[in-house]
């Protein structure tokens, strides 16, 4: 299995956990590298927190049934990406904060699959949106006790978050993502499987909305972005 340049320490025997607030954030972060995976038949589970009903993305969507929709996508992306082992569940968008119960929701995640990597949002959730560094803390919190290697999403040094993620984050002007020490260069096929995927989240992806925004990203989804954390 070669993963390289990316040095994941990932082999056959490894187990390996995405944990992510919304359904579409595991494919912007990780799509190629769970294809990857899951092609490599590296045991390989996704694990989404809400059904994403707050987004203000309702592309083509008529009536009140987003969470409905953004489920369904959910699991036609696990099947594209040949994942077999994945959980949506129904906590509250945009409210994961106030949850008193999702540390121990994340805990019983990871106590029953027993990974040996667990891969989510950087700390500061990309571009600050609550929900996604709730998350992180969480899975940060468990490292000590479980003994996964934690790996990070994070982005390109030269990201730029757009105005709508933005609105998104409680404190827009202290955003730093921290740095990736690792990093997933696609092929062209790779890249072309990723963009597939993800227009498979037609409710949340349109290139009709915002081409210059979409070329953008593009560009991005070129590469994925990591940072390893060591135990201490």
């Amino acid at each position: 299995m070669n993963f390289r340049p990316l040095n994941l320490s990932i082999n056959a025997n490894s187990k390996v956990l995405f944990i992510y607030p919304h359904p579409d954030d595991e494919t912007y972060a990780n799509g190629a590298l769970i294809q990857r995976l899951t092609m490599n038949k590296v045991s390989t589970k996704c694990v989404c927190l809400t059904k994403g009903g707050a987004s203000t993305l309702q592309y083509g969507i008529v009536g009140n049934n987003l969470e409905e929709i953004r489920q369904k996508e959910f699991i036609s992306v696990m099947k594209y990406l040949n994942v077999s082992d994945y959980e949506i569940l129904d906590l509250e968008d945009n409210n994961l904060t106030q949850n008193t119960n999702l540390a121990e929701i994340i805990k019983a995640q990871i106590s029953s699959y027993s990974p040996t990597h667990v891969i989510t949002y950087e700390p500061m959730g990309i571009y600050g949106h609550k929900d996604h560094i709730i998350v992180s803390k969480a899975v940060f919190d468990l490292q000590k006790d479980y003994k996964f290697v934690l790996l990070y999403s994070t982005v390109s040094p030269n990201y730029k978050p757009d105005k709508d993620s933005l609105a998104m984050a409680e404190n827009p002007e202290n955003i730093k993502p921290i740095k990736r020490n690792l990093v997933l260069y696609l092929t062209p096929v790779e890249i072309i499987e990723k963009l597939k995927a993800l227009s498979l989240y037609k409710s949340q992806v349109s290139i009709k909305h915002n081409f210059i925004h979409n070329l953008v990203h593009v560009v991005y989804l070129a590469r994925e972005y990591y940072y390893k954390k060591d135990l201490v």
